[in-house]
């Protein structure tokens, strides 16, 4: 596994707990509100971005 998977995997995670939550009407089951979840996902999707783009910069890099 490398950080962007274990970013991605948390990121579906949070969604998934996200539209399990809005599919039953609930609001939370955690304690965690659906907000804070969907602020979670935009987190990790930011973190997934960080990530491919340095992974992609180390490969140029490696080309020289």
């Amino acid at each position: 596994s490398t950080p962007f998977g274990v970013a991605m995997c948390f990121m579906f995670k949070q969604l998934d707990s996200c539209l399990t939550l809005k599919s039953q009407n609930k609001g939370s089951l955690t304690g965690e509100p659906v907000s804070a979840r969907l602020t979670d996902i935009a987190v990790y999707t930011v973190l997934g971005i960080i990530l491919d783009e340095t992974e992609h910069a180390k490969e140029e890099e490696t080309k020289k």
